[in-house]
């Protein structure tokens, strides 16, 4: 069943695939097969703020505790959440800042004014992951009326043979442009 959702989902317009998740979701029973579907396929990214320390993070499975999503810049969950206990390792969350700031200045440097946000955690085997997300709006700018870029990298590191790491690196990248010109349509 988990295919023919997926299958589904390829086929659905991609800019409205928040709606189109909760309409099959709602359709379907079974809390882990619809847990695995939320979980794999990939949203619109959206922008919360740390009140904490005042910037804004990007939302994402990988930052998700329940319904709170952990800021990668104060390590706490907005909103508040008694409850999440899905925090990295001291030694992961050191590099996780390092990424977030030597990311942020590469973001701002080729995407001009985007928002990333960097995320880390702990596997159970010898090794970690990494998400690296990127989002860019466009409003009103070169003869778009609205777009949007959201990228996000999942890197899968595994340092079982140190100091040789074998990583694995998945990319999905979500375009959305509205442009109203004749020669487009």
């Amino acid at each position: 069943m988990a295919n023919a959702v997926f299958n589904l989902m390829r086929r659905l317009p991609p800019n409205q695939v928040a709606k189109s998740l909760a309409g099959v979701g709602s359709l379907i029973e079974d809390e882990k097969l619809k847990q695995q579907i939320f979980d794999q396929v990939d949203q619109p990214l959206e922008v919360e703020t740390d009140t904490a320390t005042g910037q804004q993070f990007l939302k994402h499975e990988y930052n998700r505790d329940g319904d709170s999503y952990r800021s990668p810049y104060s390590n706490t969950y907005f909103p508040p959440s008694p409850d999440a206990t899905f925090f990295p390792s001291e030694a992961l969350l050191a590099l996780e800042q390092k990424a977030n700031a030597l990311f942020a200045t590469y973001v701002q440097l080729y995407y001009d004014f985007a928002i990333s946000s960097v995320y880390f955690n702990d596997t159970d085997s010898q090794g970690f992951n990494a998400c690296f997300l990127v989002k860019k709006e466009l409003n009103n700018e070169k003869n778009i009326k609205k777009g949007c870029w959201d990228a996000v990298h999942i890197v899968a590191c595994n340092l079982s043979a140190a100091p040789k790491a074998t990583y694995r690196v998945f990319t999905t990248v979500m375009i959305t442009v509205e442009k109203e010109d004749s020669s487009v349509g």
